[in-house]
C-alpha cells in the first residue's frame, strides 16, 4: 500500500490506543478474581513468608580466638588465696609424704598438694589446632639412665638417691621415668580467665563483623542469666572475658571431687579440679 509524501509525514505524529470491552458475565469476573487471589497468595505466603526468596542468603564463616590468662595478670588488685583456704588443697602445705587415706576417701573431697602456676605453665601445649588444653592436675617426674637389668630393679644409695653408672655412650643403658612427687593441683584454676574473640564473615556479600559489636548474655543450663563477676566481660561490646568456673557452670559441667564418686554426692558441686 502506497502513501503520499504528505501522509507519510503524518504517520510519525500518530499514536496507537486500545479499545476495552466490558462483559457483564459474573463467571468470567469470578475466574479473574480467583486468579488474582491465587497469584497474590502464592507470592505473599510461599515466596515471601515461607521461602524468604526476597532475601539473598549465605552460610557465614566464623573464626574463634581464645587466650588464657592467670587471675593476677594485668590485675594488680587480685590477691591469691592461701592454699589452706582452698577446699581441694591439702592442709599439709604440700608435704607429699604425709597424705593419708582419709584425704583420699571417695566420700570426701580429694585434697592434694597445690602450686601456684602462671598461664605459661597451665596452657600446654602452647599451640594446638581446634583445642585448648588447660592443666589442672599434674605429677612431677624425671628420666634417668639405667642399665637394662636395672630398669625394674633400681638401686638406691643410703641417702635414697638412685645409683646409675650409665652414660649416653653405653648401648645397654635406657631411660626410665622416675616419679618425684604424686599428683598436685593447680591452685586457683577456677579463677583463670579466657579471652574470647569471635568474628564471622559472609564471603558472598563481603560482610564481616566482630561478636563484640553486638550485646549478649550467657545462660546456665536452667536458662537463667549468669551475672558476670567483677573481672568478667560478657556482651559488653568488647571481647568476652570469662572465668573457667563460669564456663563450666554455663556448660553444666563440674570440677568433681572424685571421677568415680556418685554424681549425687554432696561434694559434686564443689569446684575441684580434675
Amino acid at each position: 500500500e502506497g502513501y503520499s509524501s504528505y501522509e507519510g509525514v503524518l504517520r510519525y505524529f500518530t499514536y496507537t490506543t486500545t479499545n476495552k470491552v466490558r462483559l457483564n458475565d459474573w463467571r468470567l469476573g469470578l475466574l479473574f478474581r480467583l486468579l488474582q487471589i491465587g497469584v497474590f497468595s502464592y507470592v505473599l505466603f510461599y515466596v515471601i513468608l515461607s521461602k524468604h526468596r526476597y532475601l539473598l542468603t549465605t552460610v557465614p564463616v566464623g573464626t574463634l580466638s581464645v587466650s588464657l590468662q592467670s587471675p593476677e595478670t594485668d590485675n594488680i588488685s587480685y590477691i591469691r588465696p592461701s592454699l589452706e583456704s582452698l577446699p581441694y588443697c591439702s592442709k599439709l602445705n604440700n608435704n607429699m609424704n604425709n597424705i593419708n587415706n582419709s584425704e583420699l576417701n571417695p566420700t570426701n573431697i580429694i585434697s592434694l598438694p597445690c602450686e601456684y602456676w602462671t598461664e605459661e605453665l597451665v596452657l600446654y601445649p602452647r599451640v594446638e589446632k581446634d583445642a585448648l588444653f588447660i592443666t589442672t592436675r599434674f605429677a612431677e617426674s624425671r628420666k634417668i639412665l639405667l642399665l637394662n637389668r636395672d630398669i625394674n630393679h633400681t638401686k638406691t644409695s643410703s641417702n635414697g638417691s638412685i645409683i646409675s653408672n650409665c652414660n649416653l655412650s653405653n648401648p645397654n643403658c635406657l631411660y626410665k621415668s622416675i616419679e618425684i612427687a604424686p599428683y598436685k593441683y593447680v591452685a586457683c584454676i577456677e579463677d583463670f580467665t579466657l579471652r574470647v574473640v569471635h568474628t564471622w564473615q559472609a564471603l558472598k556479600f563481603n560482610v564481616s563483623q566482630l561478636a563484640s559489636d553486638s550485646p549478649g548474655v550467657i545462660f546456665d543450663p536452667n536458662g537463667d542469666i549468669i551475672i558476670p563477676q567483677p573481672n568478667e566481660l560478657i556482651g559488653q561490646y568488647a571481647p568476652d572475658i570469662l572465668r573457667l568456673s563460669t564456663i563450666m557452670r554455663s556448660a553444666g559441667l563440674e570440677f568433681d571431687s572424685n571421677p568415680n564418686s556418685n554424681s549425687n554426692n554432696n561434694n559434686s558441686n564443689k569446684l575441684i579440679p580434675r
